[in-house]
């Protein structure tokens, strides 16, 4: 059976009291709804929250090696191009792989 809708994401955000907010999916945040490998790890997000709501839209996703941060991103190895977005290369359509870089601040 399928689904009857697509699910939202979102996460809790501690505090007195707690917020919970919804990502806005866009570029940016397409691959916390459809990749797996990236849902898995703990994430820090970068983004704005719209006044007064509880949507976020995602302008930077980082996760942490060694106790250091690396900014996420999804690399097209035929063309040596980045983009925020899984799948086909906006270039020469192959497939683009997960990766990540050091952060820049």
């Amino acid at each position: 059976m399928k689904p009857l809708h697509e699910h939202l994401w979102g996460f809790r955000v501690e505090g007195k009291p707690p917020r919970h907010y919804t990502i806005l999916r866009t570029r940016m945040a397409e691959g916390l709804f459809v990749d797996e490998k990236l849902r898995a790890r703990e994430l820090r997000l970068g983004g704005r929250a719209f006044p007064s709501g509880t949507l976020l839209e995602v302008t930077r996703i980082q996760w942490f090696k060694g106790g250091k941060a690396f900014d996420v991103f999804y690399w097209c190895g035929v063309c040596s191009i980045k983009q925020w977005d899984p799948g086909a290369c906006a270039c020469c359509q192959a497939e683009v792989e997960l990766r990540d870089a050091p952060a820049t601040e």
